[in-house]
């Protein structure tokens, strides 16, 4: 069942990523890209940072990239606030609902990101000569984003 179907808008979100690394092992050896395409220039550029985003439907996220937390801290945390609820998911494993009436939690035994899904549809889309899982503006728009962040950040 899609979360879509319980959610209102406007969302707010609000992702925290935490990598406990020291500033110089943090330059030495930046994270992997995740996430899209800025997550590169944030984590190589700024080992600590936060941004604002607003939506055209009116939602709200907040990103916070820290490099100085605990390791016992979860590294990536989603919170969804709509509807009257919250929804967190800690490291794409453990997602828990607060004011979500007949649903408390979900457990993962393996941490899912979507990335075999995202390739899997790339793969389908291609071989069966349809459109890209992804809109090519959005594609453009990401591209956009991370140049403007990787400026900002100089």
């Amino acid at each position: 069942v899609s979360l879509s179907l319980f959610l209102s808008l406007p969302l707010s979100l609000s992702l925290a990523l935490s990598l406990s690394l020291s500033p110089p092992l943090f330059l030495l050896h930046p994270p992997r890209v995740s996430l899209g395409g800025f997550w590169f220039l944030l984590c190589a550029l700024a080992p600590l940072g936060s941004l604002q985003l607003s939506f055209a439907d009116g939602s709200i996220g907040t990103i916070h990239y820290f490099a100085n937390g605990s390791k016992s801290f979860p590294k990536e945390r989603l919170e969804v606030f709509a509807s009257g609820g919250v929804l967190q998911l800690d490291n794409f494993r453990r997602l828990r609902g607060f004011g979500w009436p007949g649903f408390g939690k979900m457990n993962l035994w393996r941490q899912d990101k979507g990335q075999r899904a995202c390739v899997d549809a790339f793969v389908r889309s291609v071989r069966n000569r349809e459109s890209s899982p992804i809109p090519f503006d959005e594609i453009l728009e990401v591209a956009r984003v991370s140049i403007e962040l990787g400026n900002s950040l100089k």
